[in-house]
């Protein structure tokens, strides 16, 4: 495969050095900067390769990426804004969610409010495509998907979707649960990890956080760590695309698990262990990732995947390796708690708890999750409570 840069099997304990980390993030990040398409000399998007045709999932996987401003580092995405509205206004596919989901994710990274039309659009023809049992498919002749369901209600949950539709969606993915703990593809299909994690996703941060199917996933996921790799391979035998995002979104279970794993005295080593094993096998030297140990094009997809997972990583490794903790003011720490201890409110019921206005309650979490290095408000809330941030009510 060719030489691995930092990559090499020796550079497995390495990997865990937070500095190492950081410099692997920051090389990805320019990599997939130098791989935009431009439109002329003011617009550009991104393609699953260099010089391949550019896409809505593609380019929100590229901004992604690049608008977290790793370490100091920042790109400019404001000429790519254009861009990517008309991608997501021109979708070719508008039956399917996963335009309108990534559409959504891209925005939002992109700084734009959730009252932009685009966005409300976006949501809106979310929630005309969910089925009557409350979940979401690929395509309209597809069966129900675990994916495109948790896709869909992970795009929606910025309380732009009728709550009696998300508790649909929400139910439909705890009853899709099997009896040994896990997620198929489909309901009653075999459970896989990818699948597991993607339901994970959602309810470690929704009203069914320490319900009893979401502790089981749990365990179900952690008590097959070692087997990732193998059960991995052979879910997606036939479907390449799938090895460059699976362990990228089982990658990000992990921040949220850090109260589970506490509660359980489970150790997280195999956890990172095996996240970091498909870092180094799909690494490049140059900072791109490929696709499987048989195709060596590097893509977008596969090296947003890879920054997915060391940036798990990366908050999940021991304070003592950390900087300092952020300083809160009192009023950030006040809705960081109130969210911990109420994860089930809307946003509108906590600017109501709080006396302040919704637009005002989201420019504080729009502070909060800057200086914690979150997505979401209820992410930010768990790391809160883990570096002890949060109020003291006791």
């Amino acid at each position: 495969m060719g030489d691995r840069g930092p990559f090499a099997p020796t550079s497995m304990a390495s990997l865990k050095s937070r500095q190492t980390i950081s410099q692997l993030i920051q090389k990805a990040s320019s990599w997939v900067w130098q791989g935009r398409q431009e439109y002329g000399s003011t617009q550009w998007g991104w393609g699953v390769t260099k010089g391949s045709h550019t896409t809505v999932v593609t380019t929100a996987e590229a901004i992604f990426v690049l608008s977290r401003g790793p370490h100091g580092e920042e790109y400019d995405l404001s000429q790519c804004s254009d861009v990517f509205r008309k991608l997501i206004e021109k979708t070719e596919r508008p039956d399917r969610v996963r335009y309108y989901a990534y559409g959504i994710s891209g925005l939002l990274d992109l700084g734009v409010p959730e009252n932009d039309p685009l966005i409300r659009k976006c949501i809106q023809r979310i929630a005309e495509l969910q089925r009557e049992d409350g979940a979401w498919s690929h395509d309209r002749d597809w069966p129900s998907s675990t994916f495109a369901t948790t896709l869909a209600l992970r795009a929606v949950r910025i309380d732009g979707i009728d709550a009696d539709r998300l508790a649909v969606g929400l139910g439909w993915l705890v009853e899709a649960a099997n009896r040994d703990g896990g997620w198929g593809k489909e309901r009653g299909t075999p459970s896989t990890p990818a699948h597991t994690a993607h339901a994970l996703n959602v309810l470690l941060t929704s009203p069914y956080r320490d319900h009893p199917t979401t502790r089981g996933g749990l365990l179900w996921l952690l008590a097959r760590s070692r087997l990732w790799s193998t059960i991995t391979r052979e879910e997606i035998a036939g479907s390449p695309s799938w090895k460059h995002y699976s362990y990228g979104w089982i990658a990000e279970v992990l921040p949220l698990t850090v109260a589970f794993l506490e509660e359980m005295s489970l150790s997280s080593e195999g956890f990172i262990a095996e996240i970091l094993r498909f870092v180094e096998l799909f690494g490049d030297g140059s900072g791109g990732f490929r696709e499987s140990e048989s195709n060596a094009a590097l893509t977008i997809p596969s090296t947003a995947a890879a920054v997915r997972a060391l940036r798990a990583v990366e908050r999940f490794l021991p304070q003592s390796e950390q900087s300092p903790p952020p300083r809160l003011t009192p009023r950030e720490m006040q809705i960081l708690t109130l969210y911990w201890e109420n994860p089930h409110l809307t946003r509108r019921e906590v600017s109501t708890a709080l006396a302040m206005s919704e637009s005002t309650l989201r420019n504080y979490i729009n502070r909060i999750n800057e200086k914690l290095r979150t997505r979401q408000i209820l992410e930010a809330a768990i790391k809160a409570h883990r570096l002890n941030l949060l109020i003291d009510r006791a």
